[in-house]
């Protein structure tokens, strides 16, 4: 077989042929066609000329290349607005199925929660920037339809502030008076032991309640109750060492409590009557708080105003009178 040379000219277009020796070289090769065309690097060089620049360089055209690789994948549908809010699905707010089953006060609340556009239900701007000439179909204001209920609410009114209240000089009058608590001072009884400790009585509290200090100074029996520690107690009057009252008290540890910060300067109307607490008007430590459970069992009848036309009041019980009310300092 001859072999021949095949040259073709891109720039003539013409196809030549040329027969050469042929030499039995090696027996896997038969023949050789040689086909010579432009490369592109040459090309290229030929572009080069013909160009005043490289296209490929300009900067409108490497800003537009950039700006579409970002939004690859993206629709011109989806960069037009942002995704709804509610369902995080691509379309309106006003169309959203979850948007038009909430109340009016709900999509009021979500618009201008999540800073819609009140007039157009647009994200990228308020009311203040919405250049939309639509207005609401039924009352024809600037705010959406779906956000028009009459009778209900208005809006775009903003809200009138409530007038302040005039300062009154009833606070300050009342802490010029002392408050007076009805405390006594009654007989702890345990181990054949009686302890003089000081009590409040409280009828506005369901149940009896002991301080953990002097529970654990006379290491009294205590059990759980509802995870509660309560002890069993004895109460006895100063008066009468025949008087003995069982009370299931509540172990606290907010007692011991004062009842007035200090020293009250008060003296007592009643003279004549054998107070339940002689030193009433003490800052002394509380450590039993006499309550409703046991209220019934210590008062007594009795009840008795001040003379001298003041606000102190005295009620009889076990344990001798007590005062309440209050004086002006």
């Amino acid at each position: 077989m001859d072999l021949i040379t095949i040259n073709y000219s891109a720039e003539n277009k013409q196809l030549s042929v040329k027969p050469m020796s042929y030499s039995r070289v090696s027996n896997r090769q038969n023949a050789l066609i040689h086909y010579s065309s432009p490369s592109r690097s040459s090309r290229r060089s030929n572009d080069d000329r013909d160009s005043p620049r490289d296209r490929s360089s300009s900067p409108e055209l490497y800003d537009r290349r950039s700006r579409d690789k970002n939004l690859s994948g993206v629709s011109k549908k989806q960069m037009r607005r942002w995704p709804c809010m509610i369902c995080k699905k691509d379309h309106r707010l006003a169309t959203c199925e979850k948007y038009r089953e909430l109340s009016t006060y709900e999509r009021l609340e979500f618009v201008r929660r999540l800073q819609y556009c009140v007039n157009c239900l647009a994200v990228s701007h308020t009311i203040g920037l919405c250049n939309s000439v639509k207005t609401c179909i039924k009352c024809h204001k600037r705010h959406h339809s779906s956000l028009h209920h009459v009778g209900e609410f208005k809006p775009l009114e903003k809200p009138s502030e409530k007038p302040k209240a005039t300062p009154t000089t009833a606070p300050a009058n009342m802490f010029r008076r002392q408050v007076i608590i009805p405390t006594v001072r009654l007989a702890l009884i345990y181990n054949g032991i009686r302890r003089i400790v000081r009590a409040l009585i409280n009828p506005s509290q369901p149940y009896t309640t002991i301080s953990e200090t002097i529970v654990r100074q006379c290491k009294l029996v205590t059990t759980k109750v509802d995870e509660k520690s309560m002890c069993t107690i004895q109460l006895g009057t100063v008066q009468n060492v025949n008087w003995i009252l069982d009370v299931q008290a509540l172990m606290t540890n907010v007692l011991p409590l004062r009842p007035y910060p200090q020293d009250l300067k008060v003296s007592s109307p009643f003279d004549s009557l054998l107070l339940a607490d002689p030193d009433f008007y003490v800052s002394d430590e509380v450590h039993i708080v006499l309550a409703a459970d046991v209220f019934p069992k210590i008062i007594s009848d009795g009840l008795l105003n001040d003379d001298n036309g003041g606000d102190i009041v005295a009620q009889g019980s076990v344990f001798g009178w007590t005062l309440t009310g209050s004086v002006s300092v």
